[in-house]
């Protein structure tokens, strides 16, 4: 990542945020493991060939604190809401990761 950092002219990581991204497929399928990819939000949104742009669209937001032993529990319930609800997800699910240095668990 601190090659990114520099790639995209940040000055320290935590000037981005971070996370996973992990296909709708394996969320219905229970493999929360399944990760496509890691990524970094850059703060200054740029279209370089080469970086993967977030769909638009309409998102469901869930927060998961503590251990990230915790994110199964929570994929569970955020599962249990939709069905309840008649939603449908598609493409990808997008974790993002606050330092848990700066965070109050």
């Amino acid at each position: 990542m601190v090659t990114e950092t520099k790639k995209y002219q940040l000055r320290r990581l935590h000037d981005a945020s971070y996370g996973a991204i992990l296909p709708v497929e394996n969320l219905y399928c229970g493999n929360l493991n399944g990760y496509s990819a890691l990524y970094i939000e850059l703060p200054f949104p740029t279209h370089r060939k080469g970086l993967h742009v977030q769909p638009k669209g309409k998102y469901l937001r869930a927060f998961c604190k503590g251990d990230w032993n915790n994110l199964p529990g929570r994929y569970t319930e955020i599962l249990a809401y939709a069905k309840e609800n008649n939603l449908q997800f598609c493409g990808s699910a997008y974790e993002k990761g606050i330092n848990e240095l700066v965070i109050d668990t």
